[in-house]
Protein backbone atom coordinates (compact mmCIF):
# COMPACT_ATOMS: atom_id res chain seq x y z
CA UNK A 1 0.00 0.00 0.00
CA UNK A 2 0.95 3.64 -0.18
CA UNK A 3 -0.58 6.73 1.39
CA UNK A 4 -0.70 9.68 -1.03
CA UNK A 5 -2.53 12.97 -0.45
CA UNK A 6 -2.36 12.98 3.36
CA UNK A 7 1.36 13.85 3.41
CA UNK A 8 1.42 16.35 0.52
CA UNK A 9 1.35 19.58 2.47
CA UNK A 10 3.65 18.37 5.25
CA UNK A 11 6.28 17.26 2.75
CA UNK A 12 6.01 20.51 0.79
CA UNK A 13 6.58 22.40 4.05
CA UNK A 14 9.73 20.35 4.69
CA UNK A 15 10.97 21.10 1.17
CA UNK A 16 10.65 24.77 1.98
CA UNK A 17 12.35 24.36 5.34
CA UNK A 18 15.26 22.74 3.49
CA UNK A 19 15.31 25.46 0.84
CA UNK A 20 15.32 28.26 3.39
CA UNK A 21 17.81 26.50 5.64
CA UNK A 22 20.28 25.81 2.84
CA UNK A 23 19.88 29.26 1.28
CA UNK A 24 20.48 31.10 4.54
CA UNK A 25 23.06 28.67 5.95
CA UNK A 26 20.92 27.94 8.98
CA UNK A 27 22.82 24.86 10.18
CA UNK A 28 26.12 26.73 10.23
CA UNK A 29 24.51 29.72 11.93
CA UNK A 30 22.87 27.65 14.66
CA UNK A 31 26.08 25.69 15.27
CA UNK A 32 28.01 28.96 15.65
CA UNK A 33 25.48 30.35 18.10
CA UNK A 34 25.30 27.18 20.19
CA UNK A 35 29.09 26.85 20.30
CA UNK A 36 29.41 30.07 22.28
CA UNK A 37 31.90 31.37 19.68
CA UNK A 38 29.63 34.02 18.15
CA UNK A 39 31.17 37.43 18.72
CA UNK A 40 28.37 39.56 17.29
CA UNK A 41 27.12 40.89 13.98
CA UNK A 42 29.62 41.14 11.15
CA UNK A 43 28.95 42.42 7.61
CA UNK A 44 30.28 39.30 5.86
CA UNK A 45 29.21 36.68 8.38
CA UNK A 46 27.46 33.62 6.91
CA UNK A 47 26.17 35.48 3.86
CA UNK A 48 23.56 33.36 2.12
CA UNK A 49 21.57 33.24 -1.10
CA UNK A 50 18.57 35.42 -1.97
CA UNK A 51 15.30 33.56 -2.46
CA UNK A 52 12.91 36.31 -3.54
CA UNK A 53 13.07 36.80 -7.31
CA UNK A 54 15.18 33.68 -7.86
CA UNK A 55 14.20 30.77 -10.09
CA UNK A 56 12.98 27.48 -8.63
CA UNK A 57 13.09 24.39 -10.81
CA UNK A 58 10.72 21.60 -9.78
CA UNK A 59 11.25 18.13 -11.22
CA UNK A 60 8.25 15.92 -10.57
CA UNK A 61 5.12 18.04 -10.76
CA UNK A 62 2.62 15.85 -8.99
CA UNK A 63 0.82 16.67 -5.75
CA UNK A 64 3.92 17.60 -3.75
CA UNK A 65 5.68 19.42 -6.58
CA UNK A 66 2.60 21.56 -7.15
CA UNK A 67 2.31 22.28 -3.42
CA UNK A 68 5.93 23.45 -3.41
CA UNK A 69 5.18 25.66 -6.44
CA UNK A 70 2.23 27.29 -4.67
CA UNK A 71 4.52 28.27 -1.81
CA UNK A 72 7.18 29.54 -4.23
CA UNK A 73 4.68 31.96 -5.74
CA UNK A 74 4.35 33.59 -2.31
CA UNK A 75 8.10 34.19 -2.29
CA UNK A 76 8.02 35.93 -5.66
CA UNK A 77 10.00 33.17 -7.33
CA UNK A 78 10.03 32.25 -10.98
CA UNK A 79 9.06 28.59 -11.46
CA UNK A 80 10.38 26.15 -14.06
CA UNK A 81 9.15 22.62 -14.51
CA UNK A 82 8.84 19.87 -17.09
CA UNK A 83 5.40 18.29 -16.99
CA UNK A 84 4.87 14.89 -18.60
CA UNK A 85 1.15 14.66 -17.85
CA UNK A 86 -1.43 17.44 -17.80
CA UNK A 87 -3.79 15.38 -15.65
CA UNK A 88 -1.66 15.27 -12.48
CA UNK A 89 -3.54 17.57 -10.12
CA UNK A 90 -4.27 21.28 -10.33
CA UNK A 91 -2.82 23.45 -13.09
CA UNK A 92 0.55 25.10 -12.40
CA UNK A 93 0.52 28.50 -10.68
CA UNK A 94 0.28 31.48 -13.05
CA UNK A 95 3.64 32.36 -14.55
CA UNK A 96 5.05 28.83 -14.34
CA UNK A 97 7.24 28.09 -17.34
CA UNK A 98 6.88 24.59 -18.77
CA UNK A 99 10.25 23.57 -20.20
CA UNK A 100 10.75 21.06 -22.98
CA UNK A 101 13.04 18.82 -20.90
CA UNK A 102 14.30 18.25 -17.40
CA UNK A 103 17.76 19.31 -18.58
CA UNK A 104 16.33 22.71 -19.52
CA UNK A 105 14.95 23.02 -16.00
CA UNK A 106 18.40 22.21 -14.60
CA UNK A 107 20.16 24.87 -16.64
CA UNK A 108 17.79 27.66 -15.62
CA UNK A 109 17.34 27.01 -11.91
CA UNK A 110 18.87 28.82 -8.94
CA UNK A 111 17.17 26.24 -6.72
CA UNK A 112 16.23 22.71 -7.79
CA UNK A 113 13.63 20.70 -5.86
CA UNK A 114 13.34 16.98 -6.65
CA UNK A 115 9.98 15.19 -6.46
CA UNK A 116 10.52 12.37 -8.94
CA UNK A 117 9.73 8.71 -8.26
CA UNK A 118 12.76 6.45 -7.90
CA UNK A 119 12.90 4.10 -10.90
CA UNK A 120 15.60 2.48 -13.01
CA UNK A 121 15.51 5.59 -15.20
CA UNK A 122 15.84 8.07 -12.33
CA UNK A 123 18.41 6.19 -10.21
CA UNK A 124 21.38 8.59 -9.77
CA UNK A 125 19.63 10.96 -12.18
CA UNK A 126 21.35 14.02 -10.75
CA UNK A 127 24.87 12.91 -11.62
CA UNK A 128 28.15 14.75 -12.21
CA UNK A 129 27.31 15.57 -15.83
CA UNK A 130 23.93 17.08 -14.97
CA UNK A 131 25.32 18.98 -11.98
CA UNK A 132 27.96 20.48 -14.31
CA UNK A 133 25.14 21.85 -16.48
CA UNK A 134 23.58 23.72 -13.54
CA UNK A 135 24.23 27.33 -12.59
CA UNK A 136 27.24 27.86 -10.36
CA UNK A 137 26.01 28.36 -6.82
CA UNK A 138 22.68 26.59 -7.38
CA UNK A 139 21.09 24.82 -4.41
CA UNK A 140 19.61 21.30 -4.57
CA UNK A 141 16.63 20.20 -2.46
CA UNK A 142 15.53 16.56 -2.15
CA UNK A 143 12.48 15.30 -0.25
CA UNK A 144 11.73 12.41 -2.63
CA UNK A 145 14.24 9.54 -2.57
CA UNK A 146 17.96 9.58 -1.83
CA UNK A 147 18.74 7.42 -4.85
CA UNK A 148 17.80 10.22 -7.24
CA UNK A 149 21.15 11.86 -6.52
CA UNK A 150 24.65 10.53 -7.10
CA UNK A 151 25.93 11.46 -3.65
CA UNK A 152 29.60 11.25 -4.67
CA UNK A 153 28.98 13.81 -7.41
CA UNK A 154 26.93 15.98 -5.06
CA UNK A 155 29.65 16.03 -2.40
CA UNK A 156 32.32 16.90 -4.98
CA UNK A 157 30.19 19.79 -6.27
CA UNK A 158 29.62 21.11 -2.74
CA UNK A 159 33.31 20.88 -1.91
CA UNK A 160 34.37 22.62 -5.13
CA UNK A 161 31.78 25.38 -4.77
CA UNK A 162 30.00 24.43 -7.99
CA UNK A 163 26.84 24.02 -5.92
CA UNK A 164 25.98 26.63 -3.34
CA UNK A 165 24.29 24.17 -1.02
CA UNK A 166 22.00 21.21 -0.54
CA UNK A 167 18.94 20.63 1.61
CA UNK A 168 18.28 16.91 2.01
CA UNK A 169 15.64 14.91 3.89
CA UNK A 170 16.43 11.58 2.19
CA UNK A 171 19.65 9.69 1.59
CA UNK A 172 21.12 6.64 -0.11
CA UNK A 173 21.28 3.74 2.36
CA UNK A 174 19.59 5.67 5.17
CA UNK A 175 19.85 5.65 8.13
CA UNK A 176 23.55 5.11 7.38
CA UNK A 177 24.57 8.50 5.97
CA UNK A 178 27.99 9.07 4.47
CA UNK A 179 30.31 10.94 6.78
CA UNK A 180 31.67 13.08 3.94
CA UNK A 181 28.12 14.19 3.17
CA UNK A 182 27.47 15.13 6.79
CA UNK A 183 30.73 17.09 6.78
CA UNK A 184 30.22 18.71 3.36
CA UNK A 185 29.97 22.51 3.38
CA UNK A 186 26.62 24.29 3.37
CA UNK A 187 24.32 21.35 3.83
CA UNK A 188 21.01 21.43 5.68
CA UNK A 189 20.16 17.83 6.57
CA UNK A 190 17.08 16.28 8.19
CA UNK A 191 16.39 12.64 9.19
CA UNK A 192 13.53 11.85 6.76
CA UNK A 193 10.95 14.12 8.41
CA UNK A 194 8.83 14.91 5.35
CA UNK A 195 5.60 13.47 6.73
CA UNK A 196 6.43 13.94 10.41
CA UNK A 197 3.43 15.96 11.56
CA UNK A 198 0.64 14.63 13.74
CA UNK A 199 -2.02 15.24 11.09
CA UNK A 200 -0.03 13.60 8.30
CA UNK A 201 0.98 10.54 10.30
CA UNK A 202 -2.55 9.99 11.61
CA UNK A 203 -3.88 10.35 8.06
CA UNK A 204 -1.31 7.83 6.80
CA UNK A 205 -2.32 5.32 9.46
CA UNK A 206 -6.05 5.68 8.77
CA UNK A 207 -5.54 5.41 5.01
CA UNK A 208 -3.44 2.27 5.45
CA UNK A 209 -5.96 0.71 7.82
CA UNK A 210 -8.84 1.32 5.40
CA UNK A 211 -6.94 -0.25 2.51
CA UNK A 212 -5.86 -3.29 4.52
CA UNK A 213 -9.47 -3.84 5.61
CA UNK A 214 -10.66 -3.45 2.00
CA UNK A 215 -8.06 -5.91 0.72
CA UNK A 216 -9.02 -8.69 3.13
CA UNK A 217 -12.71 -8.04 2.54
CA UNK A 218 -12.21 -8.42 -1.21
CA UNK A 219 -13.12 -4.82 -1.94
CA UNK A 220 -11.19 -2.48 -4.28
CA UNK A 221 -8.06 -1.02 -2.67
CA UNK A 222 -7.82 2.73 -3.13
CA UNK A 223 -4.04 3.12 -2.78
CA UNK A 224 -2.62 -0.29 -3.56
CA UNK A 225 0.75 -0.80 -5.22
CA UNK A 226 0.74 -3.74 -7.58
CA UNK A 227 -2.77 -4.69 -6.49
CA UNK A 228 -5.64 -4.91 -8.95
CA UNK A 229 -8.32 -2.38 -8.12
Amino acid sequence: MNTPDVLTEATADIAWLLLLGAARRASEAEALLRSGMWTGWEPNQLVGTDIHGSTLGILGFGRIGRAVARRAAGFGMNILTSVRSSSAGDPPPPGTIICSSMEEVLAGSDFLSLHLPLTEETQNWLNAERIASMKSGAIVINTARGGLIDETALIAALQSGKLGGAGLDVFVGEPDIRRDLVEAPNTFLLPHLGSATRRAREGMGLSLARDIAAFFAGRPVENGVGVSK
